[in-house]
């Protein structure tokens, strides 16, 4: 039996968003500028880009989180959600405690203990939260590394990096690197908005 498959393929280009991609690349620290290692996740609807090493690869995206994963020779190391948590004003941000209370929670009886919970400010001058827990997983020693970071407007992203503790060499800083990378710029509602506003006083 002679079977004859045609298929036909669309190739369209993606919409691009410059500004976004100039930011997250503006925010870079020196020594992190090898952009032929370097690739740049964008999500213009809620307005935030960040840069990721090319051994980590983007597996689930929609409009509550971003999956990527950290591959090396086929073994997998690492587990990275990304979520936009919305805007929130800086008068009612969660405190560095709530968060660990919330982790905990979450974790159930996956929680053993915090290896380092603490706040700094990025390079582009974002707020930084970060808590590192550890414990167990079926019976898998589990590291868990958790990020939100802001910017001055309330507007919010978490990064919970999910991985075996034996692993935690193989990751490194990288997990850092990546959300200190992190940039906000207006979303295509936000920008939207401001068009419709501009052309309304003209």
């Amino acid at each position: 039996l002679d079977v004859v498959v045609r298929l036909q393929m669309t190739i369209k280009p993606c919409k691009p968003t410059p500004a976004l991609a100039d930011a997250v690349v503006a925010g870079l620290p020196e020594e992190s500028k090898e952009l032929r290692e370097l690739l740049v996740y964008e999500d213009d609807k809620h307005g935030f880009g960040f840069a990721y090493p090319r051994n980590w690869h983007v597996v689930t995206e929609d409009d509550n989180v971003v999956v990527l994963r950290m591959i090396e020779r086929g073994e997998l190391i690492a587990q990275c959600n990304v979520s936009p948590l919305g805007q929130k004003p800086p008068e009612h941000a969660s405190t560095l405690d709530t968060l660990q209370r919330d982790i905990k929670q979450s974790l159930g009886d996956n929680f053993g203990s915090f290896v380092r919970a603490g706040e700094s400010k990025t390079s582009s001058g974002l707020t930084l939260r970060e808590v590192i827990a550890q414990g167990t997983a079926s019976s898998q020693p589990m590291h868990w590394h958790y990020y939100v970071i802001r910017d001055e407007a309330g507007k919010r992203l978490s990064f919970a990096f999910t991985l075996e503790s034996e692993l935690e060499p193989q990751l490194g800083e990288v997990d850092r690197q990546i959300v200190s990378s992190v940039q906000f710029v207006p979303s295509a509602s936000e920008r939207a908005a401001q068009s419709s506003g501009n052309a309304a006083r003209r």
